[in-house]
Formats: structure tokens, C-alpha cells, sequence
């Protein structure tokens, strides 16, 4: 013999799933604001290792280190996109709305 959940147990389980997936779409766009701010903190000092490196290296040296930082900044964040947000894609839409179901995995 089956038993099903009393309505109240069922309610609060949709509750929780709807809790989790939100958790799981803000924990996603944490993750992808600390990649863009690293991102941009290295544009940052490459732009500004001429400035500061220029007495103190040879030209070359502040080049390299400058054009390694600066080509590290975009890398570091475009692709965490589709890593961070792929998974949660499909719930994306569920933020605004009531979720009653986990989100799909196909």
C-alpha cells in the first residue's frame, strides 16, 4: 500500500524545492561576479603595469606582464558563462515564478 504525503508535507516539500533551485541560480551568479571581478582586476593592472613597472623593469618585461594581464581579464570570465549559467539555465525562468517541480536535467 502506497502512502501519500498529507497536503501540508507536500506543500512544504515544493517550498523546498523551490527554495534550492533559487539558491542554486544565486550561488551560479556569485560564482560568475568573482570570476568578472577578477577578470576586470587583472585588465586593470596590465592597463596600469606601464604606470607602475615603468622605472623599474625593462620595457619588455613591463610589455609582457602587461599583455599577460590584460589578455587574462577577458579569459577569466567568458568562459565561466556558459559554465556557471548553463546547469541553471533551464531555472533561470522559475526565480520570478512558483517552482513545484526540480528543474530537468535533459
Amino acid at each position: 500500500m502506497e502512502v501519500k504525503p498529507s497536503p501540508p508535507q507536500a506543500e512544504r516539500v515544493d517550498r523546498n524545492t523551490q527554495l534550492a533551485v533559487d539558491r542554486t541560480i544565486l550561488a551560479a551568479e556569485r560564482t560568475y561576479a568573482a570570476w568578472v571581478r577578477t577578470g576586470l582586476a587583472a585588465l586593470a593592472a596590465g592597463v596600469g603595469a606601464k604606470k607602475v613597472l615603468g622605472g623599474v623593469l625593462p620595457e619588455w618585461a613591463v610589455l609582457a606582464t602587461g599583455s599577460v594581464l590584460v589578455l587574462f581579464g577577458p579569459s577569466a570570465s567568458l568562459p565561466r558563462y556558459g559554465a556557471n549559467y548553463g546547469p541553471v539555465g533551464r531555472c533561470r525562468s522559475r526565480i520570478s515564478t512558483p517552482c513545484h517541480a526540480p528543474c530537468s536535467s535533459g
